[in-house]
C-alpha cells in the first residue's frame, strides 16, 4: 500500500505514527463535556505551540475521556520552559507549524507527489496498510520540498468548534478546460484591490507558468473555522455585487462554454473555493514550485546539504521560512501594482480558441451595435475567431407558492433582482393590482412609479432599466395592465388563476398588507408586536450578542437585539392563536422582516438553540407530524416583562460565554468597504465579515 500511494523510504523515515492508547494502564479522567475539561491538563501539541512549554522526559500522559474520545493529556507539573533560545529558522518553523499544522487533522491529509491521494490513517490501518500519521516531521518534509502534502481543517465537536489561524480563496484559471484569461485578470485586479495589504494578505503563485493562485489572509489569533470561512465568503460575495458588469461577463462566458459542450465553469468571485475545509484537502504554503508574494517574492533558499543517500553532499533547498515569518510580523507588503505585474508575468500569453458547433454559430447573428456582446478568443496561431456571446438567459422564476409577496416586494425595493425578471414582476403585480380593486389607470401609474423607484444599483436586472428606456417600459406596463384587466394576464386556466389570486389577497388582508401600498410592506402575519417594550439589561444585550448574533451569522449587535425582541412578540402572537411555528416559518420570517438569510437547517437549529439557551423562549409542546412545535416565553423574558432587571437570568444554558467575550470587546479599526472606488459602492451591511475577525 505504501508504494501504491507513492510513499518511498525517505518519506516514511522520521515520521511519527499514532500511538494506540491503552487506557487500562494509565490514569483516566472522565469529563462530561469539553467544558468540564480538567484544569491544568493540555495535549502535548497545545503545550508546545500555544504555551511554549515542553513535556518532561519520561512523563506519561493521562487519558481524558470526553464525548466518546480518549485524549492523552499532560498536567502543568509535567511541563517545563526550555531555556534554549531558538534560531531564526527554528522560530519561523515553530510559528509556521502553529498556524498550519496545529489546527489541521492529523489522521486525514493529501499526498501530492505523483498525482493527489487522500490518506485516511484509520481506514488504511483497518485494512492492514501502514501509512504515516500526519506529523510535524511530514510538515518539515513539505517545507524542504522533499514531498508535497495537503491538509484538512480539524473536526468540530459538540461545544468545541474547529479553529484556524488563516483563511484562503482559490482562484483557478484552467485555460485547458475553459478558463478565460481576461476574466481571470479582472478578478485578480478586483480581489487585490480590496484585500491586498490587509489582514496579513499573501498570494501564492507558480514560479513559472501559473494556472491560478491562492490568496491567504492571516489572523493574529485563532478564530472559529465556520466564522472565518463565512467572513471570507461574505466578503467575496459583497465584492462580486459591487461589480455587476464582471458578473454578467462571467455568466455570458459560462453560457458560451455550455454551448461549446464544456462542463467546467468560471466561478464568480462570490463562489470561489474557501479553505481550510473539513471535506476537501488543500495544498498549503511552502509547496515546491510555488512562491509567496508578501513584502517581497519569497521562494526557496538553501537548507543545508544532504547528509546521506545518492545526493549526499549536494545542496538541499526548501521554503524560505525566515522571510515568510518576518513578513507576517511586519505586515509590510509590496505595492499592489508590483504584485499585479508579477502575476501577469506568470500568466499564459494566449487564450486558446474555443470552437462552437457550426449550427450554434449560424443561429446567433452578429450584433447590430459595435458594443454588442462579443468575445474574441485568440487562437494559437494569433488569428482571431469571433464568437457571439448571448446575454445570460432569464432565470426561471419557479413557482411563486408561499413566496409571491417576498419576491415582488424585494424586486421593487431592489433587494433581489434576478436578470430577466422585470417583465414577470410587471405581469404578476398587474394581476394582483386588479384583485386589490385598483382601476386600470391607477394600476398603470403605480407600476410606472414602482419601476422608476428601483434603485440604480439594482437596475442591472434589465437592459431597458439600465438605459432608462422609459417609453418602451411604460408601453409594456400599459399592455400588461390591459391584459390583466381583460383576461387575467392571458392565463390558460383563468378560473383557477382567479381563485388562487383571490386567496392570496385574502391572506394578505388579514395582516393589512397591500401590494399597491408600500407603507404596508413591512407588515407580516405573526411578525411580532413591533411596539412591545422589553427592558433588556446590559447583561441581556451582551448575552444576545454572544449567542444569538453568531447563530444568525450577522455582525450587528443592535440587529440581534431587534430580532430577539421581535421573537418575543412573535411567540406572544402565535401562542394567543394557539399556533405552532418552527424551521419552515423561521426560514421565511427572518429574511422577510430583517433581510437575514436562513435557508439552511443547521442555521435554523442554531437560532432556536440560542433562543432556548438564552431563555427567551421555551418549548410548550413538541411538534409532531402535521403540527408544529408550540413555544412560550422563557423565564428571562417573563422576568423582564415583570419589571425584574436582576442579573440572575443573564447567563445562557451553555458554559463557554466567557470564551466569546473578545468578540464584543474587540475594536475593529478597518473595513474593506471604506474605500470602494470607481465601479461601485456598497454599504457595510450586517453580516459576519473579515473586518469583524481582524485584530488590533
Amino acid at each position: 500500500m505504501t508504494e501504491a500511494l507513492g510513499f518511498c523510504a525517505r518519506n516514511a523515515k522520521g515520521t511519527e505514527e499514532m500511538k494506540h492508547i491503552d487506557s487500562t494502564s494509565r490514569k483516566v479522567i472522565v469529563a462530561k463535556t469539553i467544558h468540564h475539561w480538567p484544569a491544568g491538563y493540555h495535549t502535548k501539541s497545545y503545550w508546545k505551540y500555544e504555551c511554549d512549554r515542553r513535556i518532561r522526559k519520561g512523563a506519561k500522559p493521562t487519558i481524558v475521556e470526553v464525548e466518546e474520545r480518549q485524549i492523552p493529556a499532560f498536567h502543568y507539573s509535567q511541563t517545563y520552559v526550555s531555556i534554549r533560545k531558538r534560531t531564526e529558522l527554528q522560530q519561523a518553523q515553530h510559528e509556521f507549524l502553529r498556524r498550519f499544522w496545529l489546527y489541521a487533522r492529523h489522521d486525514l491529509y493529501l499526498f501530492c507527489d505523483d498525482g493527489t491521494s487522500t490518506i485516511d490513517y484509520h481506514s488504511q490501518h483497518e485494512r492492514g496498510n501502514e501509512v504515516p500519521w500526519f506529523s510535524e516531521a511530514l510538515m518539515v518534509q513539505h517545507l524542504r520540498g522533499e514531498s508535497v502534502y495537503g491538509l484538512f481543517a480539524q473536526e468540530s465537536y459538540p461545544r468545541r468548534p474547529a479553529r484556524t489561524h488563516w483563511v484562503a480563496a482559490d482562484l483557478d484559471l484552467h485555460l485547458a478546460t475553459g478558463g478565460n484569461l481576461e476574466l481571470f485578470r479582472e478578478q485578480v485586479r478586483i480581489i487585490l484591490r480590496h484585500l491586498w495589504g490587509r489582514f496579513g494578505s499573501q498570494v501564492v503563485i507558480s514560479e513559472t507558468v501559473a494556472n491560478g493562485l491562492h490568496i491567504y489572509l492571516f489572523f493574529k489569533r485563532h478564530r472559529d473555522l465556520d466564522r472565518a470561512r463565512d467572513a471570507m465568503r461574505n466578503t467575496l460575495r459583497r465584492i462580486q455585487r459591487a461589480y455587476p458588469d464582471l458578473e454578467r461577463q462571467i455568466d455570458a462566458w459560462n453560457d458560451t462554454l455550455r454551448r461549446a459542450g464544456k462542463i467546467w465553469k468560471v466561478r464568480q468571485i462570490g463562489d470561489l473555493e474557501v479553505y481550510p475545509d473539513q471535506r476537501h484537502g488543500f495544498r498549503f504554503i511552502g509547496t515546491r514550485g510555488k512562491v509567496v508574494l508578501a513584502d517581497k517574492e519569497i521562494g526557496t533558499v538553501q537548507w543545508g546539504n544532504f547528509a546521506r543517500g545518492q545526493h549526499k553532499g549536494q545542496a538541499k533547498y526548501g521554503f524560505d521560512l525566515v522571510s515568510w515569518w518576518k513578513s507576517i510580523q511586519s505586515g509590510e507588503r509590496m505595492p499592489k501594482d508590483e504584485v499585479q505585474k508579477i502575476i501577469e508575468s506568470r500568466l499564459p500569453t494566449q487564450q486558446p480558441a474555443l470552437e462552437l458547433p457550426a449550427e450554434d454559430v449560424r443561429d446567433h447573428p452578429e450584433p447590430d451595435e459595435p458594443g454588442g456582446s462579443v468575445n474574441d478568443a485568440q487562437a494559437g496561431n494569433s488569428t482571431h475567431m469571433t464568437v457571439r456571446v448571448d446575454p445570460p438567459k432569464p432565470r426561471s422564476t419557479g413557482r411563486l407558492y408561499r413566496q409571491t409577496r417576498r419576491k415582488l416586494t424585494h424586486y421593487w425595493l431592489g433587494i433581489d433582482n434576478p436578470p430577466g425578471w422585470f417583465e414577470t414582476a410587471v405581469i404578476v403585480t398587474a394581476r394582483l393590482f386588479v384583485k386589490e380593486g385598483l382601476s386600470e389607470d391607477e394600476a398603470v401609474r403605480q407600476l410606472m412609479q414602482y419601476a422608476r423607484e428601483i434603485p440604480e444599483e439594482a437596475r442591472h436586472c434589465s437592459s431597458r432599466l439600465i438605459k432608462g428606456d422609459w417609453a418602451s417600459i411604460d408601453q409594456d406596463i400599459a399592455k400588461a395592465v390591459k391584459n390583466a384587466f381583460q383576461s387575467n394576464g392571458k392565463q390558460a386556466d383563468v378560473d383557477h388563476s382567479d381563485q388562487e389570486l383571490t386567496k392570496t389577497i385574502a391572506a394578505w388582508s388579514k395582516y393589512g398588507f397591500k401590494l399597491s401600498d408600500k407603507a404596508t410592506w413591512d407588515q407580516r402575519s405573526g411578525s411580532g408586536n413591533g411596539d412591545i417594550a422589553i427592558n433588556w439589561t446590559e447583561a441581556d444585550r451582551r448575552d444576545i450578542t454572544l449567542w444569538l448574533m453568531p447563530a444568525l451569522k450577522i455582525d450587528d449587535p443592535q440587529l440581534a437585539v431587534r430580532v430577539a425582541t421581535s421573537i418575543v412578540g412573535l411567540a406572544q402572537v402565535k401562542e394567543a392563536g394557539r399556533k405552532g411555528w418552527g424551521y419552515a416559518y423561521l426560514k421565511q420570517w427572518l429574511p422577510d422582516n430583517f433581510g437575514i438569510k436562513c435557508g439552511k437547517q443547521a442555521k435554523q437549529a442554531a437560532v432556536f438553540k440560542s433562543l432556548v439557551d438564552l431563555r427567551i423562549i421555551r418549548v410548550l409542546s413538541k411538534g409532531k407530524k402535521g403540527c408544529s412545535t408550540r413555544w412560550a416565553l422563557g423565564s428571562r423574558v417573563l422576568a423582564r416583562l415583570d419589571g425584574d432587571d436582576s442579573q440572575d437570568e443573564a447567563v445562557a444554558n451553555s458554559h463557554n460565554g466567557k470564551d466569546l467575550t473578545w468578540m464584543v470587546e474587540e475594536c475593529w479599526e478597518w473595513s474593506p468597504w471604506d474605500n470602494l472606488e470607481e465601479e461601485g459602492r456598497e454599504e457595510n451591511k450586517g453580516s459576519t465579515s473579515l473586518c469583524s475577525l481582524n485584530n488590533k
